[in-house]
């Protein structure tokens, strides 16, 4: 039997675990430590996860509205189509008479201004349909008036009246005896307006205004009615025809007695208004 073996104070001696069991106790360790570190840095899903704990603490309730998206310009549009185009960017259309008037809107007004009064709210000024804008929101409309052109030519007169709106323009003879020849162009050339039918500074209100002008070559006439040629007038009357001279307007003369007639009128008497005096004929 191997005796006990003891240290220097007689304590017994105890056996040291051998080099290599703390090799491998350190290397464990080693390798534990390594192994979660790569775990960490390679797939944390596969991880443990550290246990927290949530909690829900109230707050006020927030309303998010959608912001509406940028509207393109209505001028120049109808309310109705104002409405509709309002309507799909997430705005609200608040209309108005543009004019002095304060008259209730209708549908198929023009918008002449316009302006975003709120976050989705749309203000529009407008004018019944046809109508020119005011200058300014709430001012009269400006409605043109009618020319004067006499004077002109009927070129030039068309041009004023077409920039004072008026589309529709009709030619006629100032002159009774006249003829008015348009060459093809619709511009009369060389014949100059002597009267119009419409007064001049007369609003123009509408768009079917409808304006005669009577036109000559040369110079007017005084008054409308007159032929250039006198004799052209089935009135007409030649000069000294009827006068208490005798003369009958025929050749012939009267002698006195009851072939005298103070009327002036032919043998026969009087056919049709070309061949009595004024005042017709006298028995």
């Amino acid at each position: 039997m191997i005796p006990e073996q003891t240290d220097e104070n007689d304590e017994p001696r105890r056996s040291k675990p051998p080099a290599r069991t703390w090799a491998l106790r350190i290397g464990a360790t080693a390798l534990i430590f390594a192994a979660g570190a790569a775990c960490q840095a390679t797939r944390a899903e596969d991880c443990p996860k550290p246990k927290t704990k949530t909690r829900t603490v109230p707050g006020p309730t927030v309303t998010v509205t959608p912001t509406p998206e940028k509207m393109t310009t209505v001028i120049g549009k109808t309310v109705q189509e104002a409405e509709q185009r309002a309507d799909r960017a997430g705005y609200t259309v608040r209309a108005h008479d543009a004019s002095d008037k304060d008259g209730d809107v209708g549908d198929f007004w023009t918008i002449c201004f316009e302006k975003v009064t709120g976050f989705d709210k749309v203000a529009v000024g407008a004018v019944p349909n046809g109508a020119p804008c005011p200058h300014k929101d709430g001012q009269p409309i400006p409605w043109p008036k009618v020319p004067s052109v006499v004077g002109s030519t009927y070129k030039d007169a068309i041009k004023a009246l077409k920039g004072a709106t008026v589309e529709s323009v009709d030619a006629d003879e100032a002159y009774e005896d006249d003829d008015v020849v348009d060459l093809g162009d619709g511009e009369y050339n060389g014949w100059m307006v002597c009267f119009q039918d419409e007064k001049p500074g007369r609003l123009i209100k509408t768009q079917d205004l409808d304006v005669v002008l009577s036109l000559a070559k040369g110079s007017c006439p005084s008054h409308k009615g007159t032929y250039r040629d006198p004799k052209n007038d089935p009135d007409y009357v030649p000069p000294g025809y009827g006068d208490d001279d005798g003369d009958d307007g025929y050749g012939g003369g009267t002698t006195g007695g009851d072939s005298y007639n103070p009327g002036g009128c032919p043998p026969g008497g009087c056919d049709n208004s070309r061949h009595c005096p004024p005042g017709g004929c006298k028995s």
